[in-house]
């Protein structure tokens, strides 16, 4: 598993979504399946939104799963959106996992790629440091890069 922690200047919701924007786009055009992970119902639906209304020219295939695993959902939809774990809502694995808080949970292993967006919040620089612990000792291989310059 190869980790890229992104440690964003931004500190709101909106400016880990906008970036995690900027992320897909490149991951898409690039062939990956992607998940993105939040943390709560309201930020999957904000960032549907994002996904919808932000990139008039180029639009980003996608769907916020929720309940039930929908066995069409890798296959119809690219780019999937959930706060639940992906066990219960999701039968495959896509290829890379967007986490916009630094939380892992082990079901995160079972991704070739992972991309966790940090936001410019000590509680969540905190949480990175430890997550950059934990995967290192893990033997993962990890870059982190400080767009916060």
């Amino acid at each position: 598993m190869k980790t890229d922690i992104y440690l964003i200047n931004g500190s709101t919701f909106s400016d880990s979504s906008e970036f995690c924007l900027r992320l897909c786009n490149k991951a898409y055009r690039a062939g990956h399946e992607i998940h993105i992970r939040t943390d709560a119902a309201h930020e999957s639906e904000a960032l549907d939104r994002v996904l919808w209304e932000r990139d008039k020219e180029s639009f980003l295939p996608h769907k916020v799963l929720s309940g039930a695993p929908d066995p069409d959902t890798k296959t119809t939809y690219p780019i999937t959106i959930s706060h639940e774990e992906l066990s219960s809502i999701m039968p495959a694995r896509p290829d890379l996992i967007i986490l916009l808080s630094p939380k892992i949970e082990p079901e995160v292993s079972s991704f070739t790629r992972t991309s966790l967006i940090v936001a410019n919040l000590t509680e969540q620089l905190e949480q990175a440091r430890s997550v950059y612990r934990q995967l290192k000792s893990s033997g993962t291989d990890v870059n982190i890069h400080d767009l916060r310059r």
